[in-house]
């Protein structure tokens, strides 16, 4: 079969460059000429080891395919330089747009770096190197003379490095849209820097180390065209920031803050103010903040007001609060909504504040179960003075029974429960104390939404019922011992034996489409009359694609088509859903509904 020249040309674009060129270059004279046209550009990575033999297959492949090359990553493996130091990049490599330097020595970089001037296409360059002290002004001064750079990324892996570059002048200013600095760095040295880039579109700072000097203010620096701001301030303070950042970049439209250390990070007011004071244009805002154990094993303590962000300046923008305790570790996060397995299939718009003020997740992983007893109770009441939980999810498989009740007595406000797997056998016996918690918890609970990923056996539905009484909504991802029949039939007896009003959803997958099935489950529901009021959602699953099926209560009718009341919460099928709101809505609605059903 003849390929197309185009499409091979398409196709060459996915591969390395210098292998491309070792299995085709003498295959034929085609694909001779075809590697060798102008239409064809090269990317490439070396591996570059102390030996003559991969260093001269390097200079060959660079020195031969000079005008093709377009982007290259080289990662050195050796410690003397010798082996580079006779190459150069020069105006030959005259396609050249992007490279990127990994380990590379030092002796090395600063030639390198001298003569990159001379590639007219460079908008790219990345950096790693390591044993730089006093030479990383030598390595900025380098760079900013590039006059086509868009990208530059340096990595640095010492701790600290002193930047004593002066303030730009009008003719030192640098072309870079983009910067990442990933080495320690003073927020004082960085307004050094940012002072070469005016045209900085995004900024990204992943180490600023603490400042012993006050931040120098200068009004003259303001960055117009910067749009997007990441800073690591673990080891500074939520003071600092305000310092630096204050009118500098008025038009920023994302702005991601990792904190740490400094409790007043944790203040939701001195954040609106800030935001509103600086920001007239922020559409997105991601917040980070780690709250370690100090050298006491003590957290540090909160006095500002708890659960403030859920106001309506948080609300508004759909930036929501989120808590997640991993080991000893809590870690509390702000980001943009986005749809939770516990939403409604209709965004009800006149419910929203309430559904986003009450949004907050607590999220438990990587949990021994030994920091149970002590740890944990300090971590939640210490969360709890921050604000309040609605959501829990627990990553952990085999979640011991007594570890839930302990962690769901601890919030009472939660609504939703998500859960991997319980750890539940036949030894499995609670002590008089957690069933005292779990008839307390009974009687109080608020959960009426549960989503277990995997569940094992029927013990597990007993417990289930009696920690959440109430529940409304219960998801399955998979069943692993029962069959879904049989499953069903104890879900229903156990409704039924309860004389459960309120369980009325049930979601669970199928693998495969078989309708019998779905039969055979309307017969038994119908045959043994086990429910009322009750929506049965089918997952179906394949390789391609996830549908949902329902199983409407009034008419036992199967599709995908279904309507959530407003008042009990069940899903029917649009066909049946004015007959439903008759018998399900309050009275004063009742006889209005009834009409309109009539006169249709």
């Amino acid at each position: 079969m003849d390929i197309k020249s185009e499409l091979l040309c398409e196709i060459f674009d996915y591969l390395d460059g210098y292998k491309l060129c070792k299995a085709f270059s003498n295959l034929n004279s085609r694909f001779q000429q075809l590697l060798h046209s102008s239409s064809i550009l090269f990317t490439t990575r070396f591996y570059l080891f102390n030996y003559d033999e991969p260093m001269n297959m390097f200079k060959q492949f660079m020195f031969s395919n000079r005008h093709q090359i377009f982007s290259i990553h080289i990662l050195f493996v050796f410690e003397d330089s010798y082996c580079f130091s006779s190459f150069f990049f020069d105006s030959s490599f005259d396609r050249l747009e992007s490279i990127a330097f990994r380990d590379i020595q030092f002796e090395i970089l600063i030639p390198v770096l001298t003569n990159l001037s001379s590639l007219l296409r460079l908008s790219s360059l990345t950096i790693e190197t390591s044993n730089v002290q006093e030479e990383i002004n030598d390595i900025y001064r380098l760079v900013f003379v590039l006059s086509k750079l868009k990208y530059y990324r340096i990595f640095l892996s010492d701790n600290y490095h002193s930047i004593t570059l002066s303030m730009a002048m009008n003719n030192q200013f640098s072309p870079i849209e983009y910067l990442v600095i990933d080495h320690y760095c003073s927020l004082n040295e960085l307004i050094s820097l940012i002072s070469y880039t005016p045209k900085l579109h995004r900024l990204t700072v992943h180490k600023i180390k603490t400042n012993n000097s006050n931040i120098t203010i200068l009004s003259s620096i303001t960055l117009n065209n910067l749009n997007s701001i990441y800073l690591d301030l673990r080891q500074t303070t939520f003071n600092v920031l305000e310092i630096f950042i204050t009118k500098k970049f008025p038009n920023l439209k994302s702005l991601f803050i990792a904190g740490s250390n400094d409790i007043n990070f944790l203040d939701a007011y001195r954040w609106e103010q800030f935001i509103l004071n600086n920001f007239s244009q922020l559409e997105k805002f991601y917040f980070v903040y780690d709250d370690l154990l100090d050298n006491e094993e003590k957290y540090r303590r909160f006095t500002g007001k708890s659960n403030q962000f859920s106001s309506s300046f948080w609300i508004e923008r759909q930036w929501l609060f989120e808590v997640e305790i991993k080991d000893t570790d809590i870690e509390y996060i702000i980001r943009r909504y986005s749809k939770r397995w516990y939403d409604d299939i209709e965004d009800n718009i006149v419910n929203r504040y309430d559904k986003y003020s009450t949004f907050t997740n607590l999220t438990f992983e990587c949990i021994p179960s030994s920091m149970f007893e002590e740890v944990i109770p300090k971590e939640i009441e210490h969360i709890l003075t921050i604000t309040k939980i609605y959501h829990l999810e627990i990553l952990e498989e085999k979640f011991s029974i007594p570890a839930l009740i302990q962690v769901v007595n601890l919030l009472p406000h939660i609504t939703t429960l998500k859960i991997h797997s319980l750890s539940i056998d036949e030894t499995t016996e609670l002590t008089v104390k957690e069933l005292l918690i779990l008839c307390s918890i009974k009687e109080t609970s608020k959960i009426i939404k549960v989503y277990f990923e995997e569940i094992d056996n029927v013990k597990e539905l007993d417990f289930l019922f009696t920690l959440c009484p109430y529940m409304e909504y219960f998801k399955i991802r998979c069943i692993n011992t029962m069959d879904i029949q049989s499953f069903l039939r104890t879900i229903f007896k156990k409704i039924k034996q309860n004389n459960n009003h309120y369980l009325h959803s049930l979601c669970f997958p199928v693998r495969t489409t078989d309708e019998q099935i779905v039969e055979n489950i309307k017969r038994m529901i119908n045959y043994e009359k086990l429910l009322s009021n009750f929506t049965v959602i089918f997952v179906l699953l394949s390789a391609k694609s996830q549908k949902t099926m329902t199983i409407c209560p009034e008419c036992y009718g199967v599709g995908e088509a279904v309507i959530s009341c407003g008042f009990c919460g069940a899903y029917v099928c649009e066909e049946c859903y004015m007959r439903h709101l008759v018998m399900c809505g309050p009275d004063d609605e009742k006889q209005k509904l009834s009409e309109t059903t009539k006169v249709s």
